[in-house]
C-alpha cells in the first residue's frame, strides 16, 4: 500500500511540472515576439565561430558564433528566405545547435545585423509553441521593442 501512494504522488508532481513547463515556454514565446525586431520558425544549417572577446590578460573570455538558419515561418519582421544572426558565448561553452526547428526572436544591431539578445530566445518547436508564436505576432498593436 506504502508503494502505491508514493507511485500515486510522484505521477502527479510529475504532471505539474510538465504544466508548468508548457506555461512558461507559452509566456516566454509571447513575451520574446512582442519585444523583438525579428521572431521566425527557423532551422539552423550552420554555424561558425567569428571573434575571440579577449580579457586585459589577453585569455579568451567569449567567443562570438554567426549562425545561418532557412526561415520556415516568419512571425515578425522582414521575410526572407535564410538569415544569418550571432550569439556570444564564454569561452569554456559551446554553441547549442539543435537539429529541431526553433521559434527564434532576434535584435537587431546598430549595423543591422541580427543577434540574440541573450540564451532564452530560441526554442525548439512544437506545433502548440508555433500557434502561439502566430497568435502572438497578430495581437501586436505597438512597437514594445526592448532590445538594446
Amino acid at each position: 500500500m506504502q508503494g502505491f501512494f508514493i507511485t500515486i504522488i510522484m505521477f502527479i508532481t510529475t504532471s505539474r511540472a510538465f504544466s508548468n513547463d508548457d506555461a512558461f515556454f507559452e509566456n516566454l514565446i509571447s513575451d520574446n515576439i512582442k519585444q523583438t525586431q525579428y521572431s521566425a520558425l527557423i532551422k539552423t544549417v550552420s554555424v561558425e565561430p567569428i571573434a575571440d572577446i579577449r580579457s586585459d590578460s589577453g585569455s579568451i573570455g567569449y567567443i562570438s558564433y554567426k549562425f545561418i538558419a532557412e526561415v520556415e515561418i516568419l512571425f515578425k519582421g522582414v521575410l526572407k528566405n535564410q538569415i544569418e544572426y550571432y550569439v556570444t558565448y564564454e569561452a569554456t561553452i559551446k554553441p547549442v545547435i539543435s537539429l529541431h526547428s526553433q521559434i527564434i526572436s532576434l535584435c537587431l544591431s546598430k549595423d543591422n545585423r541580427l543577434y540574440v539578445p541573450d540564451n532564452g530566445y530560441r526554442i525548439d518547436a512544437t506545433e502548440k509553441l508555433i500557434k502561439i508564436a502566430k497568435e502572438a505576432a497578430s495581437e501586436i498593436t505597438e512597437n514594445t521593442n526592448t532590445c538594446r
